[in-house]
């Protein structure tokens, strides 16, 4: 009979915890909510089975937490089939992660992205079961989020269906989206917006599709409002706010380099000094001629995934130089952290979005240029956000 690497680690886990795990006919020992919080708890002390265990629950290149606000353990069933959904909170948003296992502690989802306070329920209805995941957060020491996750738990598949913002709180007003229905295959929400709201549009609808397991909304009204009030809005923190990867290195008291902020990054450019996170699937191309949205054609890097029909070109310009030399499309907006970064809106084409951006760095300077089906857009946009979000400069 043969064992797997997990079940060993398991086995010896469960051994070297006490005799209350193992019963005397030597049976195999349930999983159970009360030994996945002990593994969570070693793992991110740096038990390293413990973390093998949890399919690396723990990013290992991060010093460990010095405590755990709260871990949430609850569990489901779905047809002959059991789910483990595990929520551990830090006062360090960047450990932050709701994770999935079946009753062979096999990971089915894992959620790294989630901010501040966490919260967790159940929902279900005629054909489907959820779990909601529910974070509260400030940033820009002047913004309050609450935002909603949705994750759908079927048998065979477990996925993330939703994330919206439901409330915003500036020091001028409150905005609301509340869920008044959720019915199958359909969510639909209330829209309470500020009196000097120029929207007309009070409801949206979120359907389900049945390909890619999410919920979506032509109109992602309500995010397209949050949006706009996050870029206009000027951060007066001075203190660890987390804006990027090297932000989050900073708020742990970590010395910040080019090599630990590049570590997660899988491309490298060494003669343009830049580091970006390719999803599996996306192939690179260095020293190509980059011609759409550039006034001329320029020597750069492309990054393109056949499967998702979407790319990201990336340009290193002159110290002095500016996107407008170059860039056919307008930036309109500018964000300042650890880089300046200057980009335009998300144009629609005949098929396809595209947005334009400038990332400045000391002496460094980058034009990026996204492109993507508008059908897909929303289906993959952490994806992209993602990507975009891990480029980094050597400077």
């Amino acid at each position: 009979m043969k064992m797997n690497l997990k079940s060993i680690v398991l086995a010896i886990l469960l051994l070297t915890m006490g005799g209350c795990f193992v019963n005397k006919n030597k049976k195999e020992v349930p999983l159970s909510g009360k030994l996945i919080e002990t593994l969570v708890k070693r793992a991110f002390t740096g038990d390293r089975a413990a973390n093998d265990s949890l399919s690396n629950i723990y990013d290992t290149l991060l010093p460990p937490p010095f405590s755990i606000n709260q871990i949430i353990i609850d569990s489901l069933k779905i047809g002959s089939s059991k789910f483990f959904s595990v929520i551990a909170e830090f006062e360090n948003p960047i450990y932050n992660v709701f994770a999935v296992y079946d009753s062979a502690l096999s990971l089915k989802l894992i959620d790294k992205s989630l901010n501040g306070y966490l919260t967790q329920l159940r929902r279900s209805d005629s054909k489907r079961s959820y779990w909601e995941v529910y974070e509260e957060f400030k940033t820009k020491n002047t913004l309050s989020f609450k935002r909603y996750n949705l994750y759908y738990i079927g048998k065979d598949t477990i996925s993330k269906s939703l994330r919206t913002v439901f409330e915003v709180v500036t020091p001028s007003e409150k905005i609301v989206q509340d869920i008044v229905g959720f019915a199958d295959d359909v969510i639909n929400t209330k829209l309470y917006l500020s009196s000097n709201s120029t929207l007309r549009e009070t409801w949206d609808t979120y359907v389900w599709n049945d390909i890619n397991f999410k919920y979506e909304s032509q109109l992602n009204i309500f995010d397209s409002v949050v949006t706009s009030i996050f870029h206009n809005t000027k951060s007066t923190s001075m203190g660890n706010e987390i804006r990027d990867k090297i932000s989050a290195y900073r708020s742990l008291g970590v010395e910040v380099s080019a090599d630990s902020i590049n570590t997660y990054n899988n491309f490298k450019n060494s003669s343009d000094r830049f580091t970006i996170f390719l999803p599996e699937g996306w192939r690179a191309l260095k020293n190509v001629m980059v011609t759409k949205q550039l006034k001329k054609e320029m020597p750069g890097s492309h990054f393109i995934s056949n499967t998702l029909g979407a790319s990201f070109s990336v340009v290193k310009i002159g110290e002095t130089e500016k996107a407008e030399d170059y860039f056919t499309i307008p930036l309109t907006s500018e964000v300042k952290g650890n880089y300046t970064v200057r980009f335009s809106e998300r144009i629609a084409t005949k098929k396809n979005f595209i947005q334009c951006f400038e990332v400045s760095c000391i002496n460094l300077k980058y034009l990026v240029i996204f492109e993507c089906p508008i059908l897909t857009y929303t289906e993959h946009k952490e994806v992209y956000e993602d990507i975009m979000n891990s480029f980094g400069v050597d400077c």
